[in-house]
């Protein structure tokens, strides 16, 4: 069985068919809510809470089963939690055409068509994260 985690603010009943298309079964997992205010040690806590959650989901598979993860947010945050996650499994990057048009009032109305994934292999990597707080 091919299962896609999907670890955003996009639940997967609202994707097409193209994008669910090859994935027999597809895990949300909600993006948590990242404050502008945050400390850098409270994302990587959030980070590490999502991770645990995969890996469970990862050792609780069944013999056979291939686990990818869709992972897109706020950045600090999805960057920790990709260190983490390429030593375990593959991450899957949606790939979109991007439409935009321009209104007569000046805004813009954009619609994304998806057109595929890329996927990053995942791979054992040796790399830590460290926390530095600047002197204000």
């Amino acid at each position: 069985m091919r299962i896609l985690i999907n670890v955003s603010n996009h639940p997967s009943s609202s994707w097409s068919d193209e994008q669910k298309f090859g994935w027999d079964k597809i895990i949300d997992i909600p993006f948590p809510e990242i404050d502008p205010s945050m400390e850098m040690s409270d994302i990587v806590g959030l980070a590490y809470k999502v991770y645990w959650q995969i890996e469970e989901i990862c050792k609780n598979k069944s013999l056979g089963d291939y686990i990818g993860v869709m992972l897109q947010g706020e950045y600090t945050f999805c960057y920790v939690l990709f260190l983490k996650l390429i030593s375990l499994v593959d991450i899957y990057v949606p790939v979109s055409r991007r439409n935009v048009v321009e209104n007569p009032d000046g805004s813009k109305t954009v619609k994304f068509k998806f057109e595929g994934w890329r996927k990053i292999k995942g791979r054992p990597i040796g790399i830590e994260i460290e926390q530095t707080k600047e002197e204000k």
